[in-house]
């Protein structure tokens, strides 16, 4: 079981903070992992029965997934974000020349067809 710190806890963070982390213990606690079994278990035995699709049963496999990892998924957002915040770009403007920029070339198709003419005799010449 999680604690809690109590009313104390919730003076010194503030109403909205409070507020927010008994929904997160709430989402992942220990009674919303009794329900993740639970849904799992159904899931399984309605498979077995053949009374659920299979793209059914990924979505509600997915969704107790991103419920249960979306702290660590939300930690590591932040924290990409302050690695942007925390390298600024550099301010010089560097133009590369027109000799050293990269220009790709692209390799003309060959225009032999090699069914051309398989259907049609070539053309004969008279000589009169």
């Amino acid at each position: 079981m999680y604690y809690y710190g109590g009313s104390e806890d919730l003076v010194s963070h503030g109403a909205l903070v409070g507020a927010a982390d008994w929904v997160r213990l709430l989402l992942t606690g220990s009674v919303s992992f009794v329900v993740a079994t639970l849904a799992i278990a159904t899931i399984g035995l309605l498979m077995l029965a053949g009374r659920l699709h299979m793209r059914r049963a990924g979505q509600i496999v997915l969704g107790c997934f991103i419920l249960f990892s979306a702290p660590t998924i939300a930690a590591g957002l932040v924290s990409i974000n302050d690695d942007v915040r925390a390298e600024p770009a550099p301010e010089t403007e560097t133009e590369t020349p027109a000799a050293m920029a990269y220009q790709p070339t692209v390799p003309k198709p060959e225009q032999k067809d090699p069914y051309a003419g398989a259907a049609v005799p070539p053309p004969q010449q008279d000589d009169w």
